[in-house]
């Protein structure tokens, strides 16, 4: 959830969950898929949408829902297809979005992350900042099996970026 407005000068900021990544895919290619909201350089709302990238596959965008406010909560999930192991599917609000999409290289290899971003492309000087809330951050450790709340694995955080502890499953990612 969004907890300030974002200020984007260049590029986007982000907050999302999803598994893959970049040279996670077959042969190190990059695969992923992530749901969360998104806001760019010169978006008056920030905006719910999921992206799907695969390997020799024109990359996915999806803009699920303009205008998403501050303190507007949503409930965002990637899952595993229950006895379809590497078919991923998008949930927005304890709702499919997408149909089940498949990543080669992901069954029992790749685990979740729930992250915020600023990506400023090549500009340099340029410092986006946002607040974004995660809660009830939790993981299933098999497609279709029972989630459990996650602990603080590993936290990526460089200055100017805080990650300040929410409850038992959940933080703050911030830039201001």
């Amino acid at each position: 959830m969004p907890v300030a407005a974002p200020e984007v000068r260049s590029g986007h900021v982000d907050a999302w969950v999803g598994v893959g990544g970049p040279g996670l895919g077959p042969g190190g290619a990059d695969e992923w898929i992530q749901v969360g909201v998104t806001a760019g350089a010169g978006d008056r709302a920030q905006r719910v949408y999921v992206e799907i990238v695969r390997p020799g596959r024109a990359d996915v965008f999806h803009e699920l829902r303009r205008e998403v406010g501050v303190g507007e909560r949503h409930r965002f999930a990637i899952r595993e297809v229950a006895g379809r192991p590497g078919w991923w599917r998008a949930w927005v609000d304890d709702s499919p979005v997408l149909s089940a999409v498949f990543l080669g290289a992901s069954h029992g290899r790749w685990r979740a992350h729930a992250l915020a971003e600023s990506w400023t492309g090549m500009s340099s000087g340029s410092c986006n900042r946002y607040a974004y809330a995660f809660s009830g951050v939790a993981v299933a450790s098999v497609g279709g099996g029972s989630w459990s709340a996650v602990g603080r694995e590993t936290v990526l955080s460089d200055p100017p970026y805080r990650m300040q502890p929410r409850g038992t499953a959940g933080f703050v990612v911030s830039v201001r």
